[in-house]
C-alpha cells in the first residue's frame, strides 16, 4: 500500500458543492482515472481517504488536500493529468506527492484567507488588532456562546481599491481552536460598522502547528 497527498483547487464552478457531494465526486473521478484504490474491509467497503480541512460551502480555495491510499505506486505526473481529465468544472489537481512520511492533517493549526468585499466604510485592521478583546457569538456543537475571538486571529491586513477591499487574515482552524473568516468580517461590522457587500472568500494556504505550510 502507498499513501499519496493530492493538492487541488476549488474554483467558482464548484464552490457550492457540499462536503459529502465533493467526496462522492472525488471518488468517481479517481475511479474514472483508474486509480489503484485501496478499500476498507467489511460489508460496506470504501476507499481509504482523508480530507485535510473541509471547506465551507461558497468558499473557493487553491489549497485543498486529500490523502488517499493506493494498492501500488503510481507515476504522479501521468496520473495528475489523467485525474484532471476526469474532474468536473471547478476542480483541478495541482500536484500529487507520496505522503507516507508526511505530517498528518491533525496537526493543522492555521489557514490564510483572502476576503474581498465592497464597503462605504474602510476597515481599520491595526485598530481592530489592538482592541484587546473582540467578543462575538460563536456557534458550537453545544450551542451558541460569547467568546473573545482575538486570540484566534494571528494577523489581519487590508488593501483598498476604491470602494473594494481585499482583506488577508490568518486565523486558527485546527481541532483545538477554530474560527471562520465570516465571523471575523462580522466583527468588523459590529465594532467598526463595516457593512460588507459582494463578499468573496478564498483560502490561500493551510499551515501546521510548526508554521510549515501543508505542501
Amino acid at each position: 500500500m502507498s499513501k499519496y497527498r493530492i493538492k487541488y483547487e476549488r474554483s467558482d464552478d464548484a464552490k457550492f458543492i457540499s462536503h459529502l457531494d465533493l467526496m462522492r465526486t472525488m471518488n468517481r473521478a479517481l475511479r474514472r482515472a483508474e486509480a489503484p484504490l485501496q478499500y476498507t474491509q467489511g460489508f460496506n467497503p470504501h476507499s481509504i481517504m482523508t480530507v485535510a480541512l473541509p471547506l465551507s460551502v461558497g468558499i473557493t480555495s487553491e489549497c485543498e488536500y486529500l490523502d488517499i491510499t493506493f494498492t501500488e505506486d503510481i507515476d504522479v505526473s501521468a496520473f495528475t493529468a489523467k485525474l484532471n481529465a476526469t474532474m468536473p468544472a471547478g476542480l483541478r489537481a495541482i500536484e500529487i506527492r507520496k505522503a507516507d512520511e508526511m505530517r498528518a492533517f491533525k496537526y493543522i493549526e492555521t489557514a490564510l484567507y483572502t476576503v474581498s468585499f465592497e464597503s462605504d466604510i474602510a476597515p481599520d485592521c491595526d485598530a481592530f488588532m489592538n482592541m484587546g478583546k473582540v467578543v462575538m457569538t460563536k456557534r458550537t456543537k453545544s450551542g451558541e456562546k460569547d467568546e473573545d475571538i482575538l486570540p484566534d486571529i494571528h494577523s489581519v491586513t487590508c488593501v483598498q481599491n476604491g470602494e473594494t477591499y481585499k482583506m488577508d487574515m490568518r486565523i486558527n482552524v485546527g481541532s483545538k481552536r477554530n474560527l471562520k473568516p465570516e465571523l471575523v468580517l462580522a466583527a468588523f461590522e459590529k465594532f467598526q460598522n463595516v457593512k460588507a457587500d459582494n463578499i468573496k472568500i478564498h483560502r490561500k494556504a493551510i499551515y501546521f502547528d510548526d508554521g510549515a505550510e501543508v505542501f
